[in-house]
């Protein structure tokens, strides 16, 4: 297995990104808990042993539980700090028959002139992007038995470059 000096694209490793607080999240999970415990605790039905009963109280237990398991794990996002625009993760998968316009496109918009593919098989773009299209990290992988083989470091582009490469990465597919 061939080793490699380059570090692998990730959240932690982009020095402009960072997790804020996601208030479309905060706000779907306080709503849903309040929701629950209205259910819970003053909603009144007739007949404590009727159907509507037992169907106000698992359907309060269940909205409660989901509203814990947003709060929980949904409450942060990434960013580009600077735009604080949402972060995006996309991998994109070329075959062979691709591999000269890929090469191209990475000397074009990354400035890397030599990419060592070899053609037995397919390459993976791995892209960080803002929704913003300010900002762009990405690394080329290719697949291989024992591993993946890193082809690039991470490359990272901003401003016009970045929504360049984004339109021309998504035209090429």
């Amino acid at each position: 297995m061939e080793q490699s000096d380059y570090n692998i694209i990730s959240y932690n490793s982009c020095s402009d990104l960072g997790k804020r607080i996601n208030y479309s999240s905060l706000i779907v999970g306080l709503a849903m808990i309040a929701f629950a415990l209205w259910l819970l605790f003053f909603l009144n039905v007739d007949n404590p042993k009727s159907n509507m009963n037992i169907f106000r109280l698992v359907a309060g237990w269940i909205l409660a539980s989901i509203g814990i398991v947003i709060l929980t794990f949904k409450l942060r996002r990434w960013v580009y700090m600077p735009t604080l625009s949402n972060i995006r993760k996309a991998s994109y998968e070329y075959p062979s028959s691709k591999f000269g316009t890929l090469r191209r496109l990475l000397a074009s918009h990354a400035g890397i002139e030599k990419v060592n593919i070899s053609d037995s098989s397919n390459v993976r773009i791995d892209c960080l992007y803002s929704d913003d299209g300010e900002f762009v990290a990405l690394q080329a992988i290719q697949y291989s038995p024992f591993g993946d083989k890193v082809l690039t470091y991470v490359i990272y582009l901003y401003g016009i470059e970045a929504a360049d490469f984004i339109r021309a990465i998504n035209n090429i597919r």
